[in-house]
């Protein structure tokens, strides 16, 4: 189990945490003028691009040590 994530997560992260971080990311390189923040999660970003998505949707789970998709239920 990933110590940084809740153990109810079982080492899953929702998806809307990844994109919001990406937005905080990307807003910092503007702040800063480095672009440094914005090409480390343009990588994450083009990652969940390339993996298969289940009808053609994200789902909601990304698991923190593989980076592929989790369980489709919403029920861990």
């Amino acid at each position: 189990q990933n110590p940084s994530n809740y153990g109810w997560t079982s080492s899953y992260s929702i998806l809307s945490e990844i994109g919001t971080l990406q937005l905080e990311f990307a807003y910092l390189s503007d702040l800063t003028g480095d672009p440094v923040f914005r090409n480390k999660v343009a990588v994450i970003r083009q990652h969940l691009k390339n993996l298969t998505k289940p009808n053609g949707l994200y789902p909601n789970w990304v698991h923190t040590q593989t980076g592929v998709f989790g369980p489709l239920s919403s029920s861990m």
